[in-house]
């Protein structure tokens, strides 16, 4: 019986291949212009993060909010995979280790809060991620943007309960 199981397995599974995921080569785009658009006007939600920060005194999160807000911009300004993409996931990964390391001093319930939010930032990044993967562009573009508002709307809670 077990290896009547195995045998099944194996002649009705295919390995994973990378040729089945769409990755577009360097110097093309990621999204069509109509998509990136709403991608780059959300981003300068960062801009605001950075803002209240700054007047708050929070300046190490201010500053890293800023240079998101500016890396987000120039990718999405025009969205091919090279440098200027891979500066923004930098920046962005950089800048939420900062904010994670900072949230250690926020009070509850903004502590509880920013979590909540966050955890629906996570969401739309991973279904902008998948919803990529598959080509569905107005879906992609539109998780994107509320990766953005959420992740605004996380940090400026936090700041709000330190």
């Amino acid at each position: 019986l077990k290896l009547q199981f195995l045998y099944f397995i194996e002649s009705h599974t295919q390995p994973l291949s990378m040729s089945s995921i769409f990755i577009p080569p360097k110097n093309e785009l990621m999204y069509p212009p109509s998509h990136s658009a709403k991608i780059l006007r959300s981003s300068h939600l960062a801009f605001l993060a950075a803002c209240v920060a700054a007047v708050l005194g929070q300046y190490l999160c201010a500053v890293s909010a800023f240079v998101v807000g500016v890396t987000s911009v120039v990718h999405w300004s025009y969205p091919v995979r090279g440098a200027r993409r891979n500066a923004d996931l930098i920046a962005v990964y950089a800048a939420a280790g900062v904010h994670i390391y900072q949230s250690q001093h926020c009070t509850d319930p903004y502590r509880t809060y920013a979590l909540c939010i966050s955890a629906a930032a996570l969401t739309c990044y991973l279904s902008a991620i998948g919803f990529g993967i598959n080509q569905i562009h107005s879906k992609a573009a539109v998780s994107h943007c509320g990766l953005h508002i959420f992740g605004s709307a996380a940090c400026l809670t936090m700041y709000f309960g330190i």
